[in-house]
């Protein structure tokens, strides 16, 4: 009988509501409950939880087992009224990616050690901590803890091994808890409105530093703190023409208090690279850097283009050449043959570098090339166990020639956080426990090694199809046409004068299977997309698929598309942000993304097709295109190829971990060529006879 009237009620409010909704009241209506009372029921935390990858719960003050475990399911939380926990909800909110506990003023050890298993982690209320507490929240890659006003010399230990720590509370510190605390990659220390020299000259190891408590600083502490790459120093309103000059040197810097600044200054901190951030107030002193700096820039990429282009001609590079190169922040040389030992220490300066066409190198060299961030040299096809000693300093190694090493040489690759070794064959049960160990899931993680290991072991000759018919891969006719491609400054008119053949789905894991052999995915389902494929990956699919007998025979090669052809085909003759219009709330009709992903891949097709026939041109997995990334045309183009080179390949669509504005028809993304991603697919392109 209830259930009669309720329903009744449904019909009498024009069916709005969801029964659900009926009884419970809508995730709003909750909310709102919640932020009044501080309480919350058991339903009502499963409904605001479902299909939200995102909650944020006010005025919830405290929580029951039950519901730790119900709001544990979401990817990141945010708590910012709960005052306490049980060491039991600690270790159940512990499978939370990102964490934010703000009221929070005390954990016990055993919550910290259950909570250092979280990805992110905020607990800005904490005013102290144990020696076993900064122990166990020293796992953190990320941590903030600005309610600290004081820190002892074991925790600031324990802490330095944290990759970015906020320390804002912290007034005073000294110069030795500073020497531990420059071990940290970023570090935030905006409660200190004076240090020392000796501190400033620990501090200058440091990656991204903020100190925007600082309202003076001396020429000797400023040159010292030069060497940061990213330096934040808001608290200044002005500063000497020498300052300016030492800060001009490098990096990017934020300066958003200086209220005055000369022209001197001016002409110096147009030299950055990255335009320096200053106040609303110096508006005038901002146009004038950027006016500046935009002529040098043009100047120095129209030389630098030049130089790469005389370098990749002739193999060969000079010690000038190199030198000039050097200021780069992301350079290719992918036609440089050899190098000597001066230009290696030269070229270490470069934070993206790639240089494709090296095939060895000395031990010297090595060491100095260990220098750069993101190391790329696909050429090599081996390497002394040396040499991997000195490149396991490198933060992201790309080494796909290597076919096979040692296990002191994988014993040494595996203190590299990233890394790329697409080309072996076979590894050892040794080599595999050894790369193993300081992978992320968000890169090639350890998850990728142990089922690349596994394949190994398990591989077996597979039974190639006759065709791509025969595996279901369907294409739909793309005509002729004109477009605007891009969106904003970068849109620019592109004509394409031939049709050609664009894969109806992405390719899905059983196709990818067929005919390669193996399945690296992390969301299993024959008729998911394939995922975790490299750029290199998805070129050797259609390779193979080409080499089919019925492909081959009808003359058939298949490719990825090109970036032009891939925004044609999505945009199906609009030039709305998406396929199907302007609205993102129509979003969820169309494609798979981060508000109804349940935080994984879903079968293809099972979405509504652009105009052209096309499933999934939004969400599910970023597809790799043909196309080096690089610098769109400013003009009107016919049939564009692309850039000549680069480090990175383009990727389009979006995937099931991005927001809806990620996913739109000409947004973009890069990654190198090894890079295997859980949101990285594909699909391909047919060209006939």
């Amino acid at each position: 009988m209830k259930r009669t009237l309720l329903l009744l009620l449904v019909l009498i409010t024009g069916c709005e509501k969801s029964l659900e909704e009926t009884i419970h009241g809508t995730k709003k209506e909750i909310s709102d409950a919640v932020r009044k009372n501080g309480v919350i029921t058991d339903t009502q935390a499963e409904i605001l939880c479902r299909d939200r990858r995102s909650v944020r719960i006010r005025g919830l003050t405290s929580i029951t087992d039950e519901q730790a475990e119900i709001l544990s399911k979401v990817r990141r939380l945010d708590l910012p009224h709960l005052t306490s926990i049980t060491d039991k909800q600690a270790d159940i909110l512990s499978k939370v990616g990102g964490l934010w506990l703000h009221s929070l003023t005390s954990i016990t050890d055993v919550q910290a050690e259950s909570l250092s298993k979280v990805f992110l982690l905020e607990l800005p209320g904490l005013t102290s901590i144990t020696d076993a507490q900064a122990e166990s929240l020293s796992k953190f890659d990320h941590l903030e803890l600005p309610g600290l006003t004081s820190i002892t010399d074991e925790q600031v230990e324990s802490l330095s091994k944290v990759g970015a720590l906020d320390l804002d509370g912290l007034t005073s510190i000294t110069d030795e808890q500073v020497e531990n605390l420059s071990k940290v990659e970023t570090l935030s220390l905006n409660g200190l409105t004076s240090i020392t020299d000796e501190q400033a000259e620990s501090l200058s190891k440091v990656g991204d530093l903020d100190l925007d408590g600082l309202t003076s600083i001396t020429d000797e502490q400023v040159e010292n703190l030069s060497k940061v790459a990213i330096l934040s120093l808001n608290g200044l309103t002005s500063i000497t023409d020498e300052q300016a000059d030492n800060l001009s040197k490098g990096g990017t810097r934020r300066l958003a208090g200086l209220t005055s600044i000369t022209d001197n200054q001016v002409a110096s901190l147009s030299r950055l690279t990255f335009q320096p951030f200053l106040s609303g107030h110096s508006s005038r002193f901002q146009s004038a850097i950027h006016q500046r700096s935009r002529a040098r820039i043009q100047d120095y990429k129209s030389e630098n283009l030049q130089i790469r282009k005389e370098v990749n001609s002739k193999g060969t590079i000079t010690d000038q050449q190199a030198e000039r190169l050097s200021k780069a922040v992301y350079l290719s040389l992918p036609g440089l043959t050899s190098i000597t030992d001066e230009q290696a220490e030269t070229l270490s300066k470069v934070e993206h570098l790639s240089l494709d066409g090296l095939t060895s190198m000395t031990d010297q060299q090595a060491r100095s090339l260990s220098k750069v961030e993101h190391l790329s040299l696909p050429g090599l096809t081996s390497i002394t166990d040396e040499q991997a000693e000195s490149l396991s300093k490198v933060g992201d190694l790309d080494l796909p020639g290597l076919t096979s090493m040692t296990d002191q040489q994988a014993e040494s690759l595996s203190k590299v956080e990233n890394l790329a070794l697409d080309g072996l064959t076979s590894i050892t049960d040794e080599q595999a426990r050894s790369l193993s160990r300081n992978y992320v899931w968000s890169t090639r993680s350890v998850r990728e090694l142990i089922d690349l290991h596994r394949n190994q072991e398990a591989s077996t000759p597979v039974e190639l199809p006759e065709s791509a018919t025969a595996i279901g891969m369907e294409f739909n006719l793309i005509p002729a046409g004109t477009f605007t491609m891009g969106a904003g400054d970068d849109a620019h008119e592109v004509t394409l004068t031939k049709p050609f053949k664009m894969g109806v789905h992405e390719v899905t894991q059983a196709q990818y299977e067929q005919v390669m052999g193996v399945n690296r995915s992390s969301f299993k389902g024959a008729d998911n997309p394939v995922q975790k494929v490299s750029w290199t990956d998805a070129v050797e699919f259609c390779r193979r698929l080409s080499e089919l007998p019925a492909e081959k025979a009808a003359g058939h090669v298949y490719r990825l598309p090109s970036e032009t052809e891939w925004e044609y085909a999505c945009r199906a003759g609009t030039s709305t942000k998406y396929s199907f219009g302007d609205d993102e709330s129509e979003f969820g009709t169309y494609g798979w993304y981060s508000d109804n992903s349940g935080k994984k891949t879903h079968p293809v097709g099972s979405k509504q097709p652009n105009a052209w026939g096309l499933y999934d041109m939004h969400g599910n997995v970023w597809e790799w295109c043909q196309d080096w990334y690089g610098d769109h045309p400013s003009g009107s183009v016919t049939d564009p190829g692309g850039a000549a080179s680069g480090s990175h390949h383009v990727l389009r669509g979006g995937s099931w971990f991005d927001l809806a504005g990620v996913c739109r028809s000409s947004d973009r993304l890069m990654g190198w060529p090894s890079n295997r991603r859980d949101d990285f697919g594909f699909r391909v392109v047919l060209s006939q006879p």
